[in-house]
Parts: structure tokens; sequence; C-alpha cells
């Protein structure tokens, strides 16, 4: 099967269900039946053929969650061509980055972000705007999406010769330290992954989704998105998030289930959630970094009680491991992002560059966490090196250190780049940064490693308040007080902040704090 294939199989099993809802609209336009969607799809897919692109071409994506984006994908799918959507904060020297190294062929954006497709300096074929945009056009692009709809045929292109091992998506890393790379995402496993999620968590043919997380990101797009089409259930793509308008969608919209990153969720407590019916929430779905129990409990309270907790990387298609809302969430004692995920085999070996499949460290010891399954990308695009580094005797080397338990469950410890060496101690910021986020007065926090001339480096929080009147030396007593963490991972220096800067996937950018 080919990415391109679901929606026309969804379109022939459902032709009149509600399929697509455009949360940004109001009004006529706003809501397609699978039939409409798909011919909508395959007029974009005629008129991108007439332009001249074909099997291999890429087609860049620089837009917010909106129909157009997710019309693009499916478009470029269906004639064999390779989507590489792109992350919209990207500045122009970055996204030029990425264009150059997928050597993108057209240009798919949004003209709100035009700032930033002005300073891309690679020679592109063709430039097209989307449609129901924030911004006017403003003159970079040789034809809008509307007039590529207009003037493409309905009919269903011819299905491209491909293998399903092809590459169909090159979707590049969150990027949180230097330049982002681009992972080579076949047509395979992605619907292995979308056939996964209909397993566990357990998507259903009446769930309405809410698109809210980042589409051009694995998360949003290969566990929410994909197994929302291919089940006939209903898609509603909103263009952003904020809380309170999120929680409106879940009411107006009778949303079953949404994923969020951590950032999402804490944000949701500065809202009166009593102030909307809720009620039609069946499961919720957190991934792409740590919560604090404090999250945790308000969710699970205040949204759904079937809260999942899930790890994945653009580098897997999707999840690795998934943690149940019958399971205990066990954040007392570390991160748990539970077991392994279907058809995915995971490992604990030795924390070193040189480790190997058979370096297996014991329960209860840190180690790097790698995984083998059908849906593991075959390397980064143009960069044979890290694609070496990665991928050694047919597993994933993921350079996320965590460590099992007895009974099998797995805890997220931090990233091997992560890691502080302070007096020949190994620290990792997200142990500490878990202790701090349960403290009184802390609201958030981000722990990074600075240069000293005694210690080699120095342990530093960055910490958001939550009582206004907490101080340093009430975060140092509280600190004395705990047992959970050693005493040599203490930070030496509190900075008090407005705020933490993460990417969308709720990753903190720790290089933006040193």
């Amino acid at each position: 099967m080919l990415i391109g294939d679901i929606i026309r199989r969804s379109a022939d099993r459902w032709p009149d269900a509600e399929a697509l809802v455009d949360a940004t609209l109001a009004g006529d336009g706003a809501r397609y039946s699978f039939a409409e969607w798909n011919r909508d799809v395959n007029r974009l897919a005629d008129a991108f053929a007439q332009r001249g692109v074909g099997e291999g071409d890429r087609v860049a994506l620089h837009t917010y969650n909106s129909i157009p984006e997710v019309n693009t994908y499916l478009a470029v799918s269906k004639l064999g061509a390779v989507v590489v959507p792109t992350n919209h904060r990207l500045a122009a020297a970055e996204l030029d980055h990425v264009l150059s190294l997928a050597e993108a062929d057209t240009l798919v954006y949004d003209p709100a972000l035009a700032d930033s497709v002005r300073g891309v300096e690679r020679d592109l074929d063709h430039v097209a705007t989307v449609a129901h945009s924030r911004a006017s056009d403003p003159g970079l692009a040789d034809v809008t999406y509307s007039a590529l709809l207009d003037a493409g045929d309905p009919a269903e292109p011819p299905r491209p010769a491909l293998a399903p091992e092809e590459t169909n998506i090159l979707m590049h890393t969150s990027g949180t330290t230097g330049m982002p790379k681009l992972v080579e995402v076949a047509h395979r496993g992605q619907w292995m992954n979308s056939m996964s999620n209909v397993a566990e968590p357990g998507y259903r043919h009446d769930d309405r989704i809410l698109d809210v997380a980042p589409l051009y990101h694995s998360a949003g797009y290969f566990n929410n998105f994909l197994p929302a089409l291919q089940l006939g259930a209903t898609n509603v793509i909103a263009a952003d998030f904020d809380p309170e308008r999120t929680l409106s969608l879940v009411e107006s919209e009778g949303i079953t289930s949404f994923l969020g990153v951590p950032t999402h969720f804490q944000r949701f407590r500065t809202a009166d959630v009593t102030d909307y019916d809720t009620g039609s929430l069946r499961h919720v779905v957190s991934t792409g970094a740590s919560l604090s129990r404090p999250v945790v409990d308000w969710v699970r309270e205040n949204l759904t009680e079937r809260f999942f907790n899930v790890y994945g990387l653009p580098e897997s298609t999707g999840f690795v491991t998934l943690l149940y809302p019958d399971d205990r969430w066990r954040n007392e004692d570390g991160y748990c992002i539970g077991e392994p995920f279907l058809n995915v085999e995971v490992k604990v070996v030795a924390a070193d560059e040189d480790a190997t499949p058979d370096d297996e460290v014991p329960p209860g010891e840190h180690g790097q966490l790698i995984c083998r399954s059908d849906k593991i990308t075959s390397g980064y695009r143009g960069q044979p090196e890290k694609t070496a580094e990665a991928l050694r005797d047919g597993w994933l080397f993921t350079g996320d250190v965590v460590r099992r338990d007895e009974d099998g469950y797995f805890y997220l410890v931090d990233r091997m780049d992560n890691r502080i060496t302070t007096g020949a101690e190994n620290v990792y910021p997200a142990e500490v940064e878990r202790v701090l986020d349960g403290f009184d007065g802390v609201s958030e926090s981000a722990v990074v490693g600075v240069p000293d001339d005694e210690w080699g480096e120095r342990v530093v929080a960055y910490v958001v308040r939550a009582d206004p009147d907490l101080t340093a030396d009430d975060i140092e007593r509280a600190w004395r007080e705990q047992s959970r963490v050693a005493a040599f991972k203490r930070p030496r220096e509190i900075r008090f902040v407005e705020s933490i800067p993460t990417n969308p996937s709720g990753k903190i950018l720790r290089d933006e704090l040193k």
C-alpha cells in the first residue's frame, strides 16, 4: 500500500461521512465529506502534474496546520513525489538549509510566512501560496492554491509504480541544536505505525480527532492525522494552540481525542475548564517531553482519565513506547514512557558512542535506548555519516538515555547530548528538572551546564515562578529536603525567567538558555 491509497480507499468506503473540518474557518466550505476531500486532493495532484511534478520530485511545505497543507501532503503522495514538511518557525537560513538538503523543486507556503521565504536562496521551479491564509499574497508565488484547485481534474490520477519501501516524506528533526537533519520516511513505515495506533492507544471509526499538534512533525501527522484518515474518522484541523480556543473546539466539535505536547497541557491549567463541556473526550495523548506530576493529575481530573504517555521520533516513524492510562504514571521516581509499542523491539545499551546492540545494561542502570522495527527510517538524506551513526546492525540508536525497571517499564532520563559532567560526575538535566518542577512555587524549569573552572561544568537552573515570592533560598531548602536525586546534581545557581524557550514539540531549547 502507498500513502496516496488511504484517502481513495476511505472515499470509496465512506463517501458521505464527514472527513475534514477546518476549525480556522466558519460557514460554507469549512467541512468536507471523504468524497469531496478526495476530489480536491485529485484536483491538486493533477495541477501539480501539469506543472511537471512527478515521481521522486520534492515538494516542500512551509505552512501552519491547514487543509491546504494536508491536501498537499496527500496530492504529492498520489503522484509518487516526496513531501518535505518544514517547521513554520524556521528562520530563512534554516529553511534554505532544509530546502537545499532536500533538493526541493516546489514550495507551497503561507503568505504570513513570506519573510522567511524571501530569504531562501535556493532556486525553485514553482512556488505556490495556500488558501485560507492569515495574510494577503505578497507576490512571491507564481500561482495560488485556489488557482491550482481550479485548474485540476477531479478524476483519480494514475497510481505510481512505487514499492512501499520507497521514501514518501523527508521529515526534518526538531533541531534543538544545530541544523536539522532530513529523515527518510517510507510509505510502509507510515502504514504500519498508523495501524499500530488503531490497536493501541485505540483510535476508532467514530472518533473526532483534533489536529492541533503541528502536522509538519511526526507525532501530529503519523500518530494523529493518518490513523483518523485510515479509519474513516473525522480530522478537525486547528492552526495553532490556545487553551480556551482548544477547549471550545472540544465542546463545539465533540472532540473525542487529541494529541498534545507537555506545553499544551501546562497551558490548559491557565483556562477555566468548568466553562466548557469536555465530556466527549475519550482519550488524550502526550508526547515530546517530560510532564510534571501536578500537570498529569490535573489532566486526569479535568479532561479524561484515559491519558496516554508516548515516546517516539521521526526516525522511528512514530511511537516507540507507550504508557497506558491504567498503569500508574510513575513520575515520582522518573519520567515513565511505558512499554514497547506494537511492532517495535527495544533494548537499553551502554550510553557510549561505540556501543553495540550486545552491550545491554541491567535493569536500573542508565543506558541508550535502541530499537528496531520495519517502520524504522532508512537514514538521513545526504548525510551518510549521520546515517551510519544512527543505524547499526539493524538497530536505531536514538541518542536518548533511559533506564528500565524490573517490570519492563522504560523511564526517559535525557538526551546523551545534554549530559552535564560536573566534578567527573554525570548529571542529566531532565532528572533535575523533574525534581524542581515538583517544588511548591515552581511553574516550570530548565537546566543547563555552563563552563566552570573548578568543576568543569556548573549546573544552572532557569525557573519560571508560579509564586512570585519564590526565592532561590526557598528552592535550596526544598532541594535539601528531597531524596529523589543525589546531592551532587543540585543546581549551583538559580536564574528566574518569565518563560522557558521550547520548540513546537515542547523540547527545551537549551542552546538559547546558554
